[in-house]
């Protein structure tokens, strides 16, 4: 793979997880100070709305599953009821369950 296809690659990686929020292959120093304020009043509005008592999206079924599993998991492991390794795949199972559905699917 050439140089110039690898940083292709790599931006438009970030640009699908949303981390690229400049929007330019090279921008300059000025566009970067502008996308920092930006950022900071963004945050600023976050704050805002957390001390207004804004609630966030609330948790779906599935989520509130997950994080009970999570949860007995943790419990059992301090408990010393099952070993690290018991708890570990124990974690794993969790996140690699819907892995699993969705590679079926295809």
């Amino acid at each position: 793979m050439s140089k110039g296809k690898m940083s292709k690659a790599k931006c438009r990686k970030n640009v699908e997880n949303q981390k690229c929020r400049k929007n330019k292959h090279h921008p300059n120093i000025w566009h970067f100070i502008n996308c920092l304020k930006q950022e900071e009043v963004y945050f600023r509005h976050q704050v805002i709305q957390m001390r207004a008592g804004a609630t966030g999206r609330q948790k779906t079924k599935k989520t509130n599953c997950v994080q009970r599993r999570i949860d007995t998991l943790s419990d059992r492991y301090e408990n010393d009821e099952i070993n690290l390794e018991e708890y570990l795949e124990g974690l794993s199972f969790g996140v690699a369950k819907d892995k699993t559905k969705k590679i079926n699917k295809k």
